[in-house]
């Protein structure tokens, strides 16, 4: 960048280095197809499953439409499903005992991308409703598994049979929180909208609040019931969930319905098996700090994310650097950390190469990086050992080493969004080096933990490029413009990350016209005295330019 100081600063005006690097002419990296083995953990959240929080609910259980309050989440979504606590209601599309009556069965709405909710409250679209049953069904009781929400109040109902007769009554709906005898499940937490936790219990039984109640009614058995009519003359929020039927006997059992008309049972979803800030250390939820990526089209509001699935890209940095992502509904990252400190990558199809690059990121790691070990195996024999940078997702230290800004992430913790609107992070980056092998193909590239700056650092590989011709120099430090008042002196310093030896360099300079001249040591034309003009680190200049 160009510089103009006042008249008292003017030594080093627009003293802009730059380095003319020889050695190569450009080299394409792209793409080195690996083995499925290759990735050992997933990391991307796919577009395909349920949404973030609060795009996956269309309404709350406590109230409506309007989602404020709370609802109810599934088993799974506080927790990873068999992680020891019980918190949430029974899986969708699957069967389970209520607690009130063991002779009890109802089956869960079978689907949670849809509305799997009919609630009925005050006036307008809610104020009536109707299950449907998918087979009309003969009973002589039945048992309405429901809640309320902000309070008690009564229902209508109007059970309706093939022959056109009615059973019309009264249903006394509790709140969520009432408990007592009718109590069929207890759901051990609650969440809002926006992912907040509440009224959280560890337990491995279900019979904390909110509760889901076993609210009978007795109907006609001379007629098969095709449907049940609710009707609400004000109050509350009633929400039922499922139906099931006795004819005769003791046994209650299921009878599909349709008729859901809200969305308010938050799904659970864990499509991932490692994540960014974690590792695989995500069993536990609720506690923050949870974060992994989600693949363009998750977040319905704008393009942010990783690119879709199986997709190359071109590095923003580099842009004849070309990266293809892994497939986000198997395993596609190679993780490593304290736990995982070995990995081997394996190219679906040795070739040689004179250089790779790897497409990294990592957490836990602040404005440091995490230090790992890569060894590039030859069929000849012979091995390459190698470092590479992992840096942190939200470093912004290393500008020339970004592949591509996701503007956004998702926490697993309570599924919701953080960072989108263009926020600039989270990053992957690019880490290069060269071969000195270069005529025998690579069969294997072994990676492996190195130093990290905390016990929870995290480097996550998810493509590997590489090019097979001569690799010009990859700036890693640029020179930045200084301004010095006379007779003061002026360092700069630039890095070279990768390329094919030999490199060289020369330092240029702007002398306020807008063109860049070689330096030359010894003392220019104004006098300023000039050293170390083809180094790569500190040429120094005393005097005056300009």
């Amino acid at each position: 960048m160009k510089k103009h100081p006042s008249p008292l600063t003017r030594f080093a005006a627009g003293l802009t280095a730059a380095m003319a690097l020889a050695g190569a002419a450009r080299a394409d990296f792209n793409p080195v197809p690996l083995t499925p083995g290759s990735f050992t953990f997933g990391i991307v959240v796919p577009a395909s499953t349920y949404q973030a929080l609060p795009y996956c609910i269309s309404g709350t259980v406590g109230t409506g439409d309007s989602e404020g309050d709370n609802t109810i989440y599934e088993q799974g979504f506080y927790t990873t499903k068999g992680a020891g606590t019980n918190s949430g209601c029974p899986l969708h599309n699957t069967t389970f005992v209520a607690n009130n009556n063991p002779n009890i069965t109802f089956l869960m709405p079978p689907d949670l991308t849809t509305n799997n909710d009919l609630m009925i409250y005050g006036s307008g679209n809610y104020s009536t409703g109707t299950f449907t049953f998918n087979t009309p069904t003969t009973a002589t009781n039945l048992a309405l598994l429901c809640t309320d929400g902000n309070g008690s109040q009564t229902v209508d109902y109007v059970v309706n049979h093939a022959d056109g007769t009615t059973d019309t009554g009264t249903l006394n709906m509790a709140d969520w929180f009432n408990g007592g005898s009718t109590v069929a499940w207890g759901c051990n937490g609650r969440i809002t909208a926006g992912g907040g936790y509440n009224n959280f219990n560890s337990g491995t039984v279900n019979n904390q609040p909110p509760y889901l109640y076993d609210n009978n009614i007795t109907v006609s058995g001379s007629s098969p019931i095709v449907s049940i009519d609710f009707s609400n003359p004000g109050g509350s929020y009633a929400n039922f969930f499922a139906v099931s039927g006795n004819a005769s006997g003791a046994a209650w059992t299921p009878i599909p319905v349709q008729g859901f008309n809200i969305m308010t049972i938050v799904p659970a979803a864990f499509p991932v098996t490692a994540t960014m800030d974690q590792g695989t250390n995500i069993v536990q939820a609720g506690g923050g700090g949870d974060n992994t990526w989600y693949e363009q089209g998750f977040y319905r509001g704008d393009s942010s994310g990783v690119p879709p699935s199986g997709t190359t890209f071109a590095s923003l940095s580099q842009p004849t650097h070309t990266y293809q992502m892994g497939n986000y509904s198997a395993n596609n990252a190679i993780l490593i950390d304290t736990n995982h400190q070995s990995a081997n990558i394996t190219p679906a199809s040795p070739a040689a190469y004179s250089a790779f690059a790897f497409l990294t990121a990592g957490a836990n790691e602040g404005s440091l990086a995490m230090s790992n070990i890569c060894i590039l195996e030859h069929a000849d024999g012979v091995n390459e050992t190698n470092v590479f940078l992992g840096f942190d997702w939200f470093n912004s230290a290393n500008p020339s080493a970004v592949a591509w800004v996701a503007n956004g992430r998702v926490a697993l913790d309570n599924r919701t969004l953080q960072n989108t609107n263009n926020s600039g992070v989270p990053k992957l980056f690019e880490t290069y080096f060269s071969l000195k092998d270069v005529t025998s193909p690579v069969t294997n590239i072994l990676v492996k933990y190195g130093t990290a700056p905390g016990a929870n650092a995290t480097t996550f590989i998810l493509a590997v490029s590489a090019t097979a011709g001569p690799l010009p120099p990859i700036l890693g430090v640029q020179p930045v413009s200084q301004t010095w008042f006379p007779g003061q002196t002026a360092s700069f310093t630039a890095s070279v990350i990768a390329g094919t030896a030999p490199i060289t360099n020369t330092w240029l300079a702007d002398y306020g016209t807008g063109i860049f001249t070689p330096l030359k040591d010894g003392v220019d034309a104004n006098g300023s005295i000039i050293s170390g003009s083809t180094t790569r680190t500190n040429p120094q200049t005393k005097g005056s330019i300009g």
